[in-house]
């Protein structure tokens, strides 16, 4: 029959490492004294706490003695098994000072629960900060004094990790999401720059943010800074910096290597030039985050702190995204400026010709026309969508047969250079010439699938070769009418009168007959041959009246 020795010999009742531990442990060495001398209220606290799955700590007396189970070995890390019998402030020394005031407090009566706490415990193996959520609940020795207290804990670490993970990457999701539609619709690379660093500063809370272009001047390397976001009263001068003036920063931001500096005065590795330059410059910690495209380092994005700063993850992350997002923006920003540049000098090219662009879709017969096509048919755009039919519909019905033969050739070759000239009947009444140059481009399957060209207003043209064509017939029909009247005698010769040399040049014909017996020829007669102010005009005016037989100088009549 087992004696009540037996039963003391075997408490604690509960199984498992602590259970034994306690067991075996030297509890007369502590300040709890021997097993046989502890309260009943404390023995039984001990027989829950072994018994107990969820992880629990008790601490007992006047300096905290720990007793702690199964569950609760992890939370220790290396500190298990010493930890057991231990003082609470030799066991957590890099808590008690937060702890100490929660623990006095306990022990006047009150009870405590947290709920994810950040607690950084050392000696625990790649985490260097924990989360619990627990209570203290007071424990009182069997006259009803408060001596110790009951710790139920559970380690939430994982949990509220994924939970930042998760609520990071919502952040993340919705800073970017907020960035991209800020800089969607900007125009102009500075205003992108000072939108884009705005939004990082005021989403991180930084002093500053900067976006820099590098640029070699005279072989230097230097930063061109414009539009920076600056907080108030932290401003940041426009203009150009000397790369090496920050010293060891410099070659890694040339070689791509992203800095990141928390507190700038305690940073050994930074030369005192360049702490110097920093102090100038009020920044006591910054991250910078380089661009290099190609090999070849092309800008930065940097924010700043005038007190030292410890960066997240999280930032850094934003801050890299940021500045690949602010480069693509301010990139696509500078090659649409120079498009449309080029679009502008096309137009002007294109009006200055009368030139007007069409593209013809054979599939749907969709036609496509720019502004100075529609004027060139006489159409208004209002009527409706165009199509190949309509606008063959305005060509002059002379011209259309063989425009439309031409035009299925190259479409039947499925590819080749298509170039004819037509009128167009204009709503006016008048018509235009129009010409045609276009190329026939193939589809996948080799057939022909699409015109691209251009048509121009060669209307100007014709009417000044049909002018021509008039004025020389109508020279033509007068050589003719003079050649006949010389025929006729009723023309003695020709003479041509320059009023402003006022000279007068005279053929043979009537040169013989002014000058009688004299060889004249095609002669010019200067202002000082005749008499007078201006004495061609006598000479021109009997040259005028001059007939066969009639030498008195009178002007001819009509």
């Amino acid at each position: 029959m087992a004696s009540p020795h037996d039963k003391e010999a075997a408490w604690p009742f509960a199984r498992g490492e602590m259970a034994q531990r306690v067991s075996r442990h030297d509890w007369a060495s502590t300040p709890l004294g021997a097993v046989d001398s502890w309260p009943t209220r404390l023995r039984m606290a001990v027989e829950l706490m072994l018994a107990c799955r969820q992880p629990v700590y008790i601490a007992w007396g006047p300096h905290y003695t720990s007793l702690y189970n199964d569950g609760y070995i992890p939370f220790l890390g290396s500190k298990h098994p010493s930890a057991l019998g231990r003082p609470y402030a030799a066991v957590w020394p890099e808590i008690w000072d937060e702890y100490r005031p929660i623990a006095e407090a306990t022990m006047t009566g009150q009870s405590h629960s947290f709920i994810d706490r950040p607690v950084a415990l050392r000696e625990r193996d790649g985490r260097p900060m924990s989360w619990f959520t627990f209570s203290w609940t007071p424990l009182r020795d069997d006259v009803g004094q408060v001596a110790g207290f009951f710790c139920m804990a559970a380690e939430t670490t994982d949990q509220v990790l994924a939970r930042q993970v998760y609520q990071q990457t919502e952040a993340r999701h919705a800073y970017l999401l907020r960035l991209s539609d800020a800089l969607r619709p900007l125009a102009g690379a500075q205003r992108i720059k000072a939108v884009a660093t705005c939004i990082l500063g005021e989403a991180l809370g930084t002093d500053r943010v900067l976006y820099a272009e590098h640029v070699v001047r005279d072989g230097t390397d230097l930063w061109l800074i414009e539009d920076a976001y600056c907080r108030s009263g932290h401003a940041f001068a426009d203009g150009l910096y000397p790369l090496d003036s920050f010293g060891r920063d410099a070659y890694a931001l040339l070689q791509g290597r992203a800095v990141v500096v928390s507190d700038v005065a305690r940073d050994a590795g930074i030369e005192a030039s360049a702490q110097a330059t920093f102090e100038a410059m009020s920044i006591a910690a910054y991250a910078v985050q380089p661009l290099v495209k190609e090999g070849r380092f092309i800008a930065l994005l940097a924010m700043n702190q005038v007190t030292p700063r410890q960066w997240t993850p999280l930032e850094l992350e934003l801050l890299q995204e940021t500045a690949e997002r602010t480069w693509a923006a301010v990139e696509r920003e500078r090659a649409e400026a120079a498009l449309r540049d080029s679009k502008e000098q096309l137009r002007l090219a294109l009006d200055a010709g009368g030139m007007g662009i069409f593209i013809w879709d054979f599939n749907g017969d969709h036609l496509a026309w720019d502004e100075r096509q529609y004027e060139l048919f006489g159409v208004d755009r209002r009527e409706g969508e165009m199509t190949g039919e309509r606008a063959l519909a305005r060509v002059h019905p002379e011209d259309r047969p063989p425009l439309e033969a031409a035009i299925r050739a190259v479409v039947d070759a499925g590819q080749g250079t298509f170039r004819f000239e037509f009128r167009v009947p204009q709503p006016t009444g008048r018509v235009r010439w129009v010409a045609g140059r276009a190329q026939v481009m193939p589809g996948p399957d080799g057939r022909a699938a699409r015109m691209i060209g251009l048509n121009f207003d060669t209307t100007q043209a014709h009417e000044a070769d049909a002018a021509l064509a008039r004025s020389n017939e109508e020279l033509r029909i007068a050589a003719e009418r003079v050649q006949l009247a010389l025929s006729a005698g009723a023309i003695v010769g020709t003479w041509l009168w320059d009023l402003q040399a006022d000279s007068l040049m005279v053929d043979e014909r009537l040169g013989a007959e002014l000058w009688p017996g004299r060889r004249v020829g095609a002669n010019r007669i200067e202002a000082g041959a005749g008499a007078g102010k201006h004495p061609s005009r006598g000479l021109a005016w009997r040259a005028l009246g001059h007939r066969r037989g009639d030498r008195a100088g009178r002007p001819l009549q009509a």
